[in-house]
């Protein structure tokens, strides 16, 4: 699959809930269809929107198979998607998105799984099956036209350059926007998405600036800026990918809260493996946003480097919806700069409410991690269940983890740790609190002043523990 990617709007693929082919035909079975066949030029001037759009159409009407971009930089505004089609970028091939706002109508759409409305993303592909997007060429979505910088996520001399570029400055929050209509527009645009009323474009009419289409944005101060997100997907393969981020790197999610759960519509059946992620909050995420579900996913051969958080599975009371029958294997990571596998369901709520076990609250269940490893971490697990749902079926199996501190578990029933290494540099390596069901089986732990310790088949229920 695509193996960087600048900028690019990617709920733009999966506007609705798109099933997106797991296995790709080979090159050879598929018909190729050049954009240059239907006059695209890639000279990076020549707009080229009605050519790629035309290769696409005619490849679909055909019975599907190869677009291909060939060497170039090919300037284009958006453009849809069709079913059985593998849009495929050569190696020297860029797609290079229109930095133009008026070649981004507004759209209705939905975001977190809540209705609304915003600018068209750059590919859109709306109730597909069989689609793919290879090759190791570039997609770069120009975002930085539209997306506002804080001041905290770059160096000074960023900053200035930043400045002499124009646009306006929120002194108060120290944000930087593009333009002063957009920084203006911020605070009405927010109590519109709040209001009750059902979204309609005229009323975000004036907010045009303001809208920007879904872009990934890789850069690493770009806030909220997800490496690549799948939500409400069925039937995904991610492979030979790297990824590195302002927010999440790797996301999956499937709608946010009421509207999620009436609308709906999971994540489900994906693969990911033979990726890489640098520098970005999470290297693989489920959620927070899953209250569709997210169900039967596969993460296998990746690596994490230098991100915040290695495996990270997060959510929040309020939520609902169910995240089960997770299998994550062969993953190595190295300065993780937080926990390297965090289970938290308290995400972004440090004074949490307390609630009674109701449609709000998330279910996280039936997890499997094997084969790995963690070359330094703040933290090597974390988990923070809820007292009235705990998480629970977690099995990991065959880890060496070296971090800062030691294990902690909350709040979770049935957890099984089997032939699991754990080196903490302070403190106890490994502490539970209001745990049922915990199965230590050869577990292993070190930390100073301490001998290790090795751990047969010690099972509690409920469980305090803590080892040295």
């Amino acid at each position: 699959m695509i193996g960087w990617m600048r900028q690019m709007g990617w709920g733009m693929l999966f506007a609705a809930s798109a099933a997106v082919a797991q296995t790709l035909p080979s090159a050879s079975a598929l018909r190729v269809v050049k954009i240059t066949d239907d006059g695209a030029v890639g000279d990076g001037k020549t707009v080229n929107t009605a050519a790629i759009q035309k290769a696409i159409d005619d490849c679909a009407a055909a019975g599907g198979g190869r677009v291909e971009i060939p060497a170039g930089t090919f300037l284009t505004g958006p453009f849809d998607l069709r079913s059985n089609i593998d849009l495929h970028l050569d190696a020297g091939s860029e797609l290079l998105f229109s930095r133009d706002f008026n070649d981004y109508p507004l759209v209705y759409a939905t975001f977190m799984g809540k209705d609304t409305v915003q600018c068209r993303s750059p590919i859109t592909g709306k109730n597909l099956h069989d689609v793919s997007i290879t090759g190791p060429g570039i997609i770069d979505g120009q975002g930085d036209a539209w997306r506002p910088l804080k001041k905290s996520k770059v160096t000074d001399d960023q900053w200035s350059q930043v400045l002499k570029s124009g646009g306006a400055v929120d002194e108060k929050e120290g944000i930087w926007y593009p333009t002063q209509e957009a920084m203006d527009a911020q605070e009405p645009l927010a109590a519109l998405r709040e209001s009750d009323k059902a979204p309609d474009i005229e009323d975000y009419r004036k907010f045009r600036d303001a809208l920007r289409p879904d872009m990934v944005a890789l850069e690493l101060w770009a806030q909220n800026g997800d490496g690549i997100g799948f939500e409400s997907c069925q039937f995904v393969l991610m492979e030979n990918s790297t990824v590195y981020a302002g927010d999440d790197n790797i996301v999956l999610k499937s709608g946010k809260d009421a509207e999620g759960r009436r609308k709906h519509q999971p994540t489900e059946n994906v693969v990911i493996r033979h990726c890489t992620t640098g520098w970005g909050h999470g290297g693989f995420v489920l959620g927070s946003e899953m209250s569709g579900d997210i169900r039967d996913i596969h993460i296998d051969d990746c690596i994490c480097n230098g991100t915040d958080v290695g495996l990270r599975f997060k959510s929040v009371r309020g939520r609902g919806g169910v995240v089960e029958d997770v299998h994550v294997s062969h993953i190595k990571m190295t300065d993780i700069h937080g926990p390297a596998i965090s289970f938290d369901m308290y995400y972004e709520q440090p004074y949490p409410t307390p609630e009674p076990l109701s449609e709000r609250t998330p279910c996280f269940r039936n997890f499997e991690l094997s084969d790995i490893t963690c070359d330094g971490a703040t933290q090597p697990i974390l988990i923070r269940g809820l007292p009235e749902l705990p998480i629970s079926d977690i099995r990991m199996e065959h880890m060496k983890l070296t971090a800062a501190t030691g294990a902690s578990l909350s709040e979770a029933a049935d957890v099984t740790l089997r032939d699991v290494h754990i080196h903490a540099a302070k403190g106890p390596a490994f502490a539970a609190a209001n745990v049922t069901g915990l199965v230590l089986d050869h577990v292993d732990t070190e930390s100073p002043g301490a001998a290790p310790t090795s751990r047969p088949m010690d099972q509690a229920s409920p469980t305090d523990t803590q080892a040295p």
